[in-house]
């Protein structure tokens, strides 16, 4: 005997609903791996965020450090307004002596040059600058 079973469109209408009550779970559960998956792209997007700040920041360091040991190697660039004015001033000073000794001024330390007997202001007796009396510079 061939059992016979008809379907009624009651048992039709429930069979569908729970299929697509079932499809709707299966679309829930997708959404829900989606939104997991978005989570944990914003969790590497922010990892990738902070590791770029960190690398930056190495940068920094580096640069720092490279600084600080061109500061180390070259420990002249401190003192060099110090040895700037300590050479203008031995310059300074060289100028006056070479003044003074135009002038006929005796020592660095006189103010007034020295006059010859013959009125000069070389400090010589003849005016001429070889030291010598009879005023030629050959010193014959």
């Amino acid at each position: 005997m061939v059992a016979v079973t008809i379907a009624s469109p009651r048992v039709e209408v429930e069979h569908g609903a729970a299929r697509v009550a079932s499809m709707g779970s299966v679309v829930a559960a997708a959404a829900t791996v989606i939104a997991a998956a978005a989570t944990v792209m914003a969790a590497a997007t922010a990892a990738a965020t902070v590791m770029a700040a960190a690398a930056a920041a190495a940068t920094v360091v580096a640069a720092v450090q490279a600084i600080a040991a061109l500061e180390v190697q070259y420990p002249a660039r401190k003192a060099r307004p110090d040895a700037l004015r300590k050479g203008y001033r031995r310059l300074q000073q060289e100028h006056a002596g070479r003044i003074q000794r135009e002038r006929g001024m005796s020592q660095v330390g006189d103010r007034e040059p020295q006059k010859g007997v013959d009125g000069w202001m070389d400090g010589r007796m003849d005016g001429w600058t070889d030291g010598w009396t009879d005023g030629w510079t050959d010193g014959y």
